[in-house]
């Protein structure tokens, strides 16, 4: 039997190149407390399509965006208020899936592994 974790449906050269296991504290915006799973739902699960995006655009569309400095997520929320009021925290692990810093300022993307329930783990922090 194969253990290996598996990324099933996404695209080609996806998660994208330089991503590493993902570890520590990250923050996220949700529309719902406590956090629930369609507060995590991928752009691409949601089912919102992206017209004229490059290869790596469309391979973070898969992942979940999520931020390693709450004001980041502050700031994003504030910005776009539609994104969700709440901030919710976890520490991730190696185990729930790989990260890569991709935006700024400390925008990331986390591709989960198939099975991974996203949003357990999750805590609410502030409205």
């Amino acid at each position: 039997m194969d253990d290996t974790p598996k990324f099933t449906g996404f695209p080609d050269a996806c998660p994208l190149a330089g991503a590493e296991p993902a570890a520590g504290i990250v923050y996220r915006i949700t529309k719902n407390n406590p956090p629930n799973p369609s507060d995590f739902l991928s752009v691409h699960e949601s089912g919102r399509i992206l017209r004229g995006a490059n290869a790596d655009a469309i391979c973070m569309s898969h992942g979940l965006s999520v931020f390693r400095e709450i004001s980041h997520a502050q700031h994003k929320r504030n910005l776009f208020p539609k994104l969700g009021q709440f901030i919710a925290w976890t520490e991730l692990s190696p185990t729930s899936g790989v990260a890569k810093a991709t935006g700024e300022p400390t925008h990331t993307t986390w591709w989960c592994y198939d099975g991974v329930v996203r949003h357990l783990g999750f805590v609410t922090l502030e409205e």
